[in-house]
């Protein structure tokens, strides 16, 4: 867990989504808290519960999706009870997300300049000249060229590195206390994606923003963040820094998703995989959700559901195996009976 001042506590939050064929859980307890001016990276697969966790910290759940249970304090206030009007002020002026698609993010009919000013007009109660004259500063603090230029021209005449730094003037603005950056790289190249990176840590590190960054790559983890959740079938099955995390996994999951990582050295070949899929979310928990797909699971893996418990300063994991996982393990094998 967190080992420096909270700004974000999530305790115990449960979020399902009734459909036709049945109750998604799409989170399930997922409890951790956030340090002030700490990166923390939330990983995973696609449907693992991260980006809806997310949502649920930012009361952004489109119905019917909602939390049915637990916790969410930001700076001690329950962020789950607070009125919408509260919700409202509170988005705009102490937290900010960045969203993964930034051409889907900015109103493609608004100049760049109206987007970033509006902010600015709403939550800092600036004039519109006032607001355009800091949206121009803004564009330079993200490192874009032709600041001036740039405020009378439309999203589609920006590259994709180039609305992404939009969007994150936009999410600091206002100078929030914590940002949620949902897999803000995966829509552009490896350039742009290690600018990109490289600009919000030095952003949020210059303002001390706390940050929560939200992808399935554990090599951008590895380049951004200081501490790592590791979620699986809506749960978190692993947490430590992101340095013994990586070096010393402790659940068979983590270490398949380091597999998967591209080598630049070594044989050329398949990349290993994950075989099967991941559970049907609308069914209860029989066992570990991991187990199925799992090559060292065994008897007590599929009927009874691991905790996640501390397994030492800082670490946990939900595995009844809970100990070093062997590098040579890869999951292209035969599963264990």
């Amino acid at each position: 867990m967190c080992a420096i001042e909270p700004v974000l506590q999530v305790q115990g939050v449960s979020i399902e989504i009734p459909t036709r064929h049945g109750t998604v859980h799409a989170a399930r307890d997922v409890d951790f808290a956030l340090g002030r001016g700490e990166r923390l990276g939330i990983v995973g697969e696609s449907g693992s519960g991260k980006t809806i966790t997310a949502l649920g910290i930012m009361r952004l759940l489109l119905p019917p999706a909602h939390v049915t249970s637990g916790r969410i304090l930001f700076e001690g206030r329950d962020v789950t009870t607070m009125h919408p009007k509260d919700v409202n002020r509170w988005r705009g002026n102490e937290v900010g997300m960045i969203f993964q698609d930034p051409l889907t993010s900015l109103n493609p009919f608004l100049r760049i300049g109206i987007q970033v000013a509006e902010v600015l007009e709403i939550h800092r109660g600036l004039s519109r000249a006032q607001a355009m004259a800091e949206a121009e500063q803004l564009l330079r603090r993200v490192q874009i060229s032709d600041a001036r230029r740039r405020l009378s021209e439309y999203p589609h005449q920006l590259s994709g590195g180039m609305r992404q730094r939009v969007v994150i003037a936009i999410a600091m603005a206002t100078r929030p206390k914590m940002i949620i950056a949902d897999e803000p790289t995966t829509a552009l190249d490896v350039t742009a994606q290690a600018n990109v990176l490289d600009l919000l840590r030095d952003l949020t590190e210059a303002e001390r923003t706390s940050v929560v960054l939200i992808t399935h790559d554990l090599s951008v983890i590895a380049d951004f963040c200081e501490r790592v959740l590791v979620m699986y079938a809506g749960r978190i099955v692993e947490e430590g820094s992101v340095d013994e995390v990586i070096s010393e996994p402790r659940h068979p999951y983590t270490q398949a998703l380091l597999n998967s990582i591209p080598r630049l050295q070594g044989a050329v070949g398949r990349l290993p995989s994950i075989p099967g899929a991941p559970p049907d979310l609308t069914r209860e928990l029989q066992g570990c959700p991991f187990a199925p797909r799992c090559p060292v699971a065994y008897d007590r893996c599929r009927t009874e559901v691991p905790e996640l418990l501390e397994i030492g300063p800082g670490r946990r994991a939900a595995c009844h195996l809970a100990q070093p996982i062997p590098s040579n393990i890869t999951l292209e094998g035969d599963l264990a009976e």
